[in-house]
């Protein structure tokens, strides 16, 4: 059982820093005790910069996140939007590097840049917010599993192999791939997944802006680079009969750019290995009170 001072205490320790709850802990028992039941406590915090420099936004975003964490968090999952990028992948790989500076070298990364993310600026009763391509954002998310959980981050270049799996009863995956990769996406998360009795994929596709030069911005963040190809996946392996579930991880989201078209005239064409695909061969567009011609697709 614990008492209605314990409470009060561990109430009082969960809005304590990381360095102030280490000081805490040595005040006295009630105190000591307090914060060894809150380190059973799973947490996740969150924190997003709209600055426009690289260096300045991962510092703002990760200084406001680290000054709410109670202890070392297990992972740190990174969105950004490819304003950074502008195409260039030097950007990106800064970002990275700024990253890691900044959590430390124990920390895993696993994130990607996408066209549009959702973030919540740290502080409470700060609602989520949706920021799209052209606006300059860096969401990040620290989560501490209290032991309840084990995370690891791989990444795997395009047409690489996965390696076998050690076996385990339960497992869950964040999966993100670059387009490049997403034809080969199904064949690696069921390698990824073949050794677990049990298996829950929550997963997204990164996206980029284009520059002038035709270079993509797209881009996945794991602990030991920035990578523009390839997939991306964080294992989350429950430990023990008391393990959570996790429900959900937002992963990124899509604007959809231009007009949504009509389907008018389309087939279904067999490759010849037993996949069938939808040949769209012309569309038009619903709310176009003109009623031009369809568009013919080559």
């Amino acid at each position: 059982s614990v008492s209605i001072d314990e409470i009060e205490h561990i109430q009082l320790c969960g809005r304590l820093g990381a360095k102030d709850l280490g000081a805490a802990a040595l005040a006295c028992r009630l105190w000591r005790d307090a914060c060894r039941r809150l380190r059973r406590i799973p947490q996740w915090v969150g924190a997003l910069s709209q600055l426009q420099d690289v260096e300045a936004a991962v510092h703002e975003a990760v200084g406001c996140a680290l000054r709410r964490t109670r202890f070392r968090p297990d992972v740190a999952f990174v969105f950004a939007t490819p304003y950074f990028g502008m195409g260039n992948m030097k950007e990106m790989q800064k970002m990275h590097v700024t990253l890691k500076q900044a959590l430390g070298p124990s920390v895993p990364i696993c994130g990607c840049t996408g066209h549009a993310i959702i973030g919540t600026d740290g502080g409470a009763g700060k609602r989520p917010v949706l920021l799209e391509d052209g606006d300059a954002a860096l969401s990040i998310s620290l989560v501490y599993f209290a032991g309840q959980c084990e995370a690891s981050v791989s990444y795997f270049k395009h047409g690489g192999v996965v390696p076998a799996q050690p076996p385990c009863a339960e497992k869950q995956l964040v999966f993100l791939t670059v387009p490049r990769s997403a034809g080969s996406a199904n064949s690696t998360i069921s390698a990824l997944c073949a050794s677990a009795d049990k298996a829950v994929v929550f997963g997204g596709i990164a996206s980029g802006s284009r520059a002038g030069r035709g270079e993509s911005a797209v881009a996945l963040f794991h602990p030991d680079g920035c990578a523009g190809n390839g997939s991306l996946c964080c294992t989350l392996t429950p430990t023990g009969g008391g393990g959570q579930q996790l429900d959900a991880v937002v992963v990124s989201a899509t604007a959809r750019v231009g007009v949504c078209y009509k389907v008018v005239e389309s087939e279904q064409i067999e490759d010849g290995r037993g996949r069938t695909f939808t040949h769209i061969s012309s569309v038009a567009d619903p709310a176009d009170p003109g009623g031009l011609p369809s568009l013919s697709l080559s």
